[in-house]
């Protein structure tokens, strides 16, 4: 195989409260030169039993999507908006 598939790698990684100061963590692929592929299990907090919170979507805006990481992190690209399917809510 010639060239580096990681240049097509992002993390993905947002403040999450059920970590206590942590942070969520992701993966993606792009499939276009603004199109990040991955799971919707990235931008769900599910519902937790134990508390009265409810499942919710992280917001694009708390999200950090970095491009091709190798070492450290360079600068977030934006996200312009979040897509999840229905039929993921209602597997919740």
């Amino acid at each position: 195989m010639t060239g580096s598939l990681h240049k097509y790698q992002v993390v993905i990684l947002w403040p999450n409260p059920e970590l206590k100061g942590d942070y969520g963590k992701g993966s993606g692929i792009l499939i276009s030169k603004d199109i990040v592929l991955t799971c919707a299990h990235n931008f769900y907090i599910p519902l937790i039993p134990e508390t009265s919170r409810s499942g919710t979507q992280i917001t694009k805006d708390i999200v950090d999507v970095y491009v091709a990481p190798s070492g450290s992190l360079g600068d977030p690209c934006d996200v312009e908006k979040i897509y999840i399917p229905q039929e993921y809510y209602k597997s919740r």
